[in-house]
């Protein structure tokens, strides 16, 4: 009888122990991953070096191209706070609000956050944002990624790939760069073969009063052209343009913004204003207006806006 107790007794001790050990082993392969998958030394795109040794679980984002860009990596659940103008993914109105860079960050509300990591645009460090915060929040990692000053689809990946190195999800980043690359690709592979007399001559009103349109430096030129027209102000490298100007290079389409956030202001000035009345564009009805979320946030949803604007640009192409 005691040989019998004694056999159990050791069999439920080898039990315990094989569990203890293969808890052990588990939490050793868990803190392996985590420390190969930490993003280490990165380089912002405000050319900071930075040390992000761990993933950041608590993320404060404050330009809505980047909160998109969050969400789309899969990492909605992360993120405690964003600027009030982030309304993209609906799951991000949720989220608690800061304030926006340009109209005033709440610091008292970033640090209630307690994020460990936040991703500004390249303004938040013209404006000393980024010197702010991390000296308020000095084991905070503060991230600059180009946002508003986007010229390119290069541009835009490469902020996408950042803000996946330093969130752990390069994979996820990769992905999707590959998925827009795709997209931006089955567009230009009909509109790259276009003669300049074949691409119409195009303008994108931001806002009228005073004027304001993308300009040769702006992501929206480089929409223009990927979706087969020319931007009649290519050769700006500002945005403020004079009304008459815009008359004289006589374009034959007028884009012109129109989204929930912003109004449609300047859509219905383009379609209103009897100036623009000799205009080829307001002669033939091609005056549309066009969603800002899409064509002017430099994220995923941007090849959304591409292929939006080709279709109105070559309906002939994009059936």
């Amino acid at each position: 009888m005691k040989k019998l107790w004694e056999s159990r007794v050791k069999h439920r001790l080898f039990k315990v122990l094989s569990v203890l050990a293969a808890s052990m082993l588990v939490a050793i392969v868990l803190v392996g991953c985590s420390s190969e998958n930490a993003p280490g030394a990165i380089t912002d795109h405000a050319g900071r070096q930075l040390n992000v040794s761990e993933i950041p679980n608590r993320i404060v984002s404050l330009i809505p191209s980047h909160t998109e860009i969050v969400f789309a990596l899969g990492l909605g659940d992360k993120v405690v706070a964003v600027d009030d103008y982030s309304d993209y993914p609906p799951a991000a109105t949720s989220k608690a609000k800061v304030g926006s860079t340009l109209s005033g960050l709440s610091t008292e509300a970033i640090v209630i956050a307690e994020p460990d990591l936040i991703l500004a645009d390249i303004s938040a460090v013209e404006l000393g944002v980024v010197d702010t915060l991390t000296k308020l929040l000095p084991k905070t990692v503060v991230v600059v990624v180009k946002g508003t000053s986007v010229a390119s689809f290069q541009d835009v990946y490469e902020s996408i790939e950042l803000i996946g190195k330093v969130t752990g999800a390069s994979k996820n980043a990769e992905q999707i760069i590959s998925d827009m690359k795709a997209r931006v690709k089955a567009v230009t592979d009909k509109t790259g073969g276009l003669t300049t007399a074949n691409k119409p001559r195009t303008v994108y009103i931001i806002w009228p009063e005073p004027m304001y349109v993308y300009g040769g430096h702006a992501i929206g030129s480089a929409l223009i052209e990927a979706a087969g027209g020319v931007n009649i102000f290519a050769e700006n490298q500002g945005d403020a343009v004079q009304l008459e100007e815009l008359i004289s290079r006589n374009p034959q389409i007028i884009l012109a913004s129109a989204s929930e956030a912003m109004g449609d202001y300047a859509y219905q000035f383009a379609l209103t204003d009897t100036r623009l009345d000799t205009t080829e564009a307001k002669i033939n009805g091609a005056i549309y207006g066009m969603n800002d979320d899409f064509t002017g946030r430099p994220g995923p949803r941007l090849v959304e806006g591409l292929e939006q604007m080709a279709k109105l640009l070559h309906p002939e192409l994009f059936t």
